[in-house]
């Protein structure tokens, strides 16, 4: 995944942080979808809306405040993604079945 107009985005915007903060806006994005989940459910009580223009923004926002954090490891969002897929179904088929 090319992230340089992401880090571009960013120094032209002047909103560069150190990792620390970056991680707290992570578990802030974070605590938003779930605030969004929470209150479209009226607290478990309701089925999802799976067409909530809200929860696709707040997922947009963690999913940038994740990008952000992974330029400053310069890791790719994408393959560390596919790469933690990879691990997740390796764990899958080596589990017994029940």
């Amino acid at each position: 995944m090319d992230l340089q107009p992401l880090r571009e985005f960013i120094a032209q915007h002047n909103l560069e942080t150190q990792p620390a903060f970056s991680l707290l806006d992570v578990v802030s994005e974070l605590g938003d979808v779930a605030k969004v989940l929470l209150k479209s459910t009226d607290y478990g009580q309701r089925p999802t809306d799976t067409d909530s223009t809200q929860m696709r923004e707040a997922i947009g926002d963690l999913m940038f405040a994740v990008a952000y954090l992974s330029t400053l490891y310069d890791v790719d969002p994408e393959a560390a993604l596919w790469e933690s897929v990879r691990k997740f179904e390796s764990k899958l088929q080596s589990r017994p079945e029940t």
